[in-house]
């Protein structure tokens, strides 16, 4: 998974979350609520880490406050 941008990870993650969430055929076995517990944990890795993106990147360029023009 680590080849998919984040953003790209991150929807797949939610989908698959999803399609054990809605799939009745699999039922609530340790296994799956292992697996939904491994995507939920996943998820929440990627949403801090794009988190902590955002922030380092907002500290490395920040925006100048904008002037108005002169008229």
């Amino acid at each position: 998974m680590s080849n998919f941008p984040p953003t790209d990870a991150m929807s797949k993650l939610r989908a698959d979350l999803r399609h054990f969430e809605e799939n009745g055929d699999f039922g609530q076995s340790p296994t799956v609520l292992e697996i939904k517990s491994h995507l939920l944990r996943r998820i929440a890795e990627l949403e801090a880490a794009l988190c902590r993106t955002k922030e380092l990147e907002a500290a490395a360029f920040p925006v100048a406050p904008r002037t108005p023009d002169p008229q």
